[in-house]
């Protein structure tokens, strides 16, 4: 029988008690029909490392995670063929990749760390996979049984039923008896919805009308619960480590009277900011908040400049680990602290001083539009999609030496499950008026995919 390899869908979870069931496979019975499996008992093993690098990641609910879990849907057998899936979520889309090999290849494999005896495409991720994160082993074994029920439309939309949900920490064996620690309540299930698409118009009816909301992985769940065990412990080590009684005690007026300084102080920063400047109200609103943020931890640290200016940095660098900001916001934040920095230190009069001096010259600058970019019409950043097939290499150099000055690719990228490439391009056009005329020409060339050209960026360079 042949199996999907590849998925890409969104899945929700929902948590049902044994009436919203009921009430769900009632509103279902016209439109899916249980599969020809009826109820099956689903094992998996996940992998992680030592330190739950991977459930750690996932906690922090990042844009994208992953993991690498071998499947089974019955006890299996040292000949039986079981699944080694890598399963990755960017941006609420799932991706899942998987191969079916024999259970004893597959076990050896990761018990002895070679790699997997296939050659193919998904098989080189899994490795990669198991080479970034070195050393992975099983962590958790989870089972459930599962009903599974299909759209008659012919669609992709799927929605599945699990019960029974286990888990244990030992035994990872596909073949082995089902037991461990529950995960729900004896009339609780899981239901999860499947779909590359959107969810049908009855489907979201009966969501809206009984008010089901999405739900937590379960497999976070009970790793959450796992990692919680190992690290309580040295946690504790460290409690009361950094209490000290040897600060003096700052005023509430002398501390009222700072804080007020720096919000007065990051007003007016923001408000120099948003003369002229395209800006986010997160931005602004965080701008203005910043001078006494840095305030307060200068105080809290009662003078120890080092110290503060450490402390300050470490809050600067939640900025960097954000959406990447242009040089002017870089500056707009450090011209921030550096007010907050001296009002914390006490010196009210210096710190409002700086700021109208260097919130003024900040305006000059913007009025002068000072820095700007002579021609920048000409400057152009250009998309192309190809067909896979299509050898990239020098394909395009005849029409963008015709209508560029110079160009320079920056990246190759695939797209659509790898059957096509994006390339991106920065370009210098000789004319910006033959703009289009460039654009017919790249159409003949790349079977009229998609082409995009758009202003060239310079965030990246300015940082």
């Amino acid at each position: 029988m042949a199996y999907q390899m590849t998925f890409k869908r969104y899945e929700l979870k929902y948590l049902l008690n044994r009436q919203e069931k009921e009430q769900i496979l009632l509103a279902m019975e016209p439109y899916m029909k249980l599969d020809d499996y009826g109820r099956t008992v689903i094992r998996n093993i996940y992998f992680d490392t030592d330190t739950f690098r991977l459930i750690r990641r996932s906690l922090e609910k990042p844009v994208y995670k992953e993991k690498l879990r071998i499947r089974s849907y019955k006890p299996v057998k040292k000949t039986d063929p079981v699944f080694v899936e890598i399963k990755k979520k960017y941006k609420s889309v799932v991706y899942k990749r998987r191969l079916q090999l024999p259970e004893e290849k597959v076990m050896d494999s990761f018990q002895t760390g070679e790699p997997l005896p296939v050659h193919s495409q998904i098989g080189n991720e899994i490795q990669y996979f198991r080479d970034y994160y070195e050393n992975l082993h099983p962590s958790v074994f989870l089972s459930y049984e599962r009903e599974a029920y299909y759209s008659l439309d012919g669609s992709d939309f799927r929605v599945t039923f699990d019960e029974n949900i286990l888990y244990r920490r030992n035994d990872f064996s596909l073949g082995s008896e089902i037991y461990g620690f529950s995960l729900l309540g004896n009339d609780q299930t899981l239901m999860e919805i499947k779909t590359s698409g959107g969810i049908p118009l009855w489907m979201s009816e009966v969501l809206t009308k009984h008010h089901f909301q999405n739900t937590v992985l379960l497999i976070s769940v009970c790793l959450q619960n796992l990692y919680k065990e190992e690290t309580t412990m040295s946690n504790t080590l460290f409690q009361g480590i950094f209490d000290t009684n040897m600060t003096s005690v700052i005023s509430i007026s002398d501390f009222l009277l700072c804080v007020g300084c720096a919000l007065v102080i990051g007003l007016i920063l923001a408000g120099t900011y948003m003369y002229g400047t395209k800006y986010t109200k997160s931005f602004v609103a965080t701008l203005a908040l910043l001078p006494a943020v840095v305030c307060v931890v200068i105080m809290m640290v009662n003078g120890n400049v080092g110290t503060g200016v450490a402390v300050a940095g470490a809050f600067s660098l939640v900025r960097f680990r954000s959406v990447p900001g242009s040089a002017k916001e870089i500056g707009a934040i450090f011209l921030a602290m550096c007010s907050g920095l001296v009002a914390g230190m006490g010196y009210l009069a210096y710190a409002l001083l700086s700021a109208a001096i260097l919130g003024s010259i900040m305006l000059l600058y913007n009025r002068l539009d000072f820095g700007t970019r002579k021609h920048g019409a000409r400057y152009k950043t250009l998309h192309i999609t190809i067909p896979e097939d299509l050898d990239y290499s020098g394909v395009f150099d005849k029409i963008l030496k015709k209508y560029t000055t110079d160009y320079e690719i920056l990246q190759i990228k695939t797209t659509n499950m790898g059957s096509l490439f994006k390339l991106t391009y920065n370009l210098t056009l000789k004319d910006p008026a033959t703009e289009k005329e460039l654009i017919d020409a790249l159409r003949c060339r790349n079977g009229n995919l998609e082409i995009t050209m758009c202003r060239q960026e310079t965030i990246v360079g300015e940082l």
